[in-house]
């Protein structure tokens, strides 16, 4: 029952990350976006870090 479980869980992320691959390969510039988003959350995460 548990192999069953993981087997699942992997397909459903495998197929959740083949969706926003599709999504990132038919909008480039929301690709940049996210990225740009992300590298900020990032940024501001290790400056918090920094600060304490």
């Amino acid at each position: 029952v548990v192999d069953r479980l993981m087997v699942d869980g992997t397909a459903d992320v495998m197929s959740g990350g083949g969706w926003v691959l599709r999504q990132f390969q038919t909008g480039k510039v929301q690709q940049y976006l996210v990225l740009t988003v992300m590298v900020i959350i990032v940024a501001l995460f290790f400056a918090n870090l920094g600060l304490k």
